[in-house]
């Protein structure tokens, strides 16, 4: 039980990391901080590819969300936008280094739940490009 607790911390410290590295970066920014986003998802799904560990990811980014705009002066108004944008990104790298990893573990690609991760990770970054295009046209 405890090492639950500890990954659910761990993960929400990755997720705040993820938040504080994309606020420093500066969103849109140049783009660095989507890399930063998907390791960081990366990195959380290598240490525990649970839905705990993605929950607390996204805890992380919400909370340090919410310092930000409360404490350190960052403009809220489209705060929640953001939110959606780094827990979208961090959950993309999860999802894809979860798929690997299991596919490592079980030694084979031909498995269903590997198939389907990465089936949906491919059909993800469609999604992203699309929408990313959409904002470029339209922005809020």
């Amino acid at each position: 039980m405890q090492t639950r607790w500890l990954q659910f911390g761990v993960s929400v410290a990755i997720g705040a990391a993820a938040a504080d590295a994309t606020r420093s970066l500066g969103i849109p920014g140049g783009g660095e901080w989507i890399a930063a986003c998907w390791i960081a998802g990366g990195v959380a799904a290598t240490l525990g590819p649970s839905w705990l560990s993605f929950a607390g990811c996204v805890t992380g980014i919400v909370l340090a969300t919410v310092y930000f705009v409360t404490s350190a002066g960052q403009y809220g108004g489209l705060a929640w936008l953001v939110v959606a944008c780094e827990a979208a990104i961090l959950g993309h790298g999860f999802l894809v280094l979860a798929s690997v990893r299991r596919a490592i573990r079980v030694r084979t690609l031909i498995d269903a739940r590997v198939i389907a991760g990465l089936g949906t990770a491919a059909g993800l970054v469609v999604l992203f490009v699309l929408i990313a295009q959409d904002f470029a046209r339209n922005p809020p």
